[in-house]
């Protein structure tokens, strides 16, 4: 409950923030990200157990690099012979991410990035094993974007995150939109909320 309230407050100032202040958070995102993905990566493999530290350099930094930001948000216009129709995408507003402990910081930056850019806030719930490296991810790129200007709390996650945290988090009044990386347990529980969901 208090992640989303803070994100929901987060997103209540940030809905109308200008594409050009976007593009400004989204540029210090990719900095912070790019600047702590050595420690980063070896704090992931510490925690998880799981892959290689070089590997996981090579992956955060082509999240940080590579996601899409604003510039894939393009208006259009249509005219006819009934007249004007202009299609601008809008944010969703507090969205839910269940992240994997597989590539726990690839997915927050990628996600993170994405998320932010479309105008929306973000509450995470990391796979348990992998909470501490999440935990310190979301705070720094949170003191990012509050350092470019942004509000506090767009970027959020549980601190404990657990299969119950998780649940209630898909299940939260407050979350407009799920977005699931992880397996088909996971997967499945999302869409059994009955609400929209994006799945990898």
């Amino acid at each position: 409950d208090a992640a989303v309230e803070a994100a929901s407050k987060a997103f209540a100032e940030y809905r109308s923030a200008t594409l050009e202040r976007r593009r400004g958070i989204i540029a210090a995102l990719r900095r912070e990200a790019l600047a702590q993905n050595e420690r980063w990566s070896r704090m992931a493999v510490e925690e998880t157990g799981l892959g290689r530290v070089e590997d996981k350099i090579v992956k955060n930094r082509l999240s940080a690099e590579k996601t899409p930001g604003v510039e894939d948000l393009i208006a259009s216009a249509t005219s006819g012979d009934h007249g004007l129709m202009i299609e601008e995408l809008a944010p969703w507003g507090v969205i839910a991410a269940i992240t994997p402990c597989t590539n726990p910081l690839a997915t927050v930056i990628n996600n993170s990035i994405s998320m932010l850019a479309g105008g929306n806030a973000v509450v995470f719930n990391a796979h348990p094993l992998a909470a501490k490296v999440t935990v310190d991810c979301v705070r720094r790129l949170n003191a990012a974007v509050v350092a470019a200007g942004g509000p506090a709390n767009l970027v959020c996650a549980i601190e404990s995150p657990s299969v119950e945290t998780a649940q209630a988090l898909m299940r939260h009044p407050g979350v407009a939109l799920l977005v699931v990386t992880g397996g088909p347990a996971v997967v499945k529980a999302a869409f059994a909320c009955g609400r929209k969901v994006i799945a990898a």
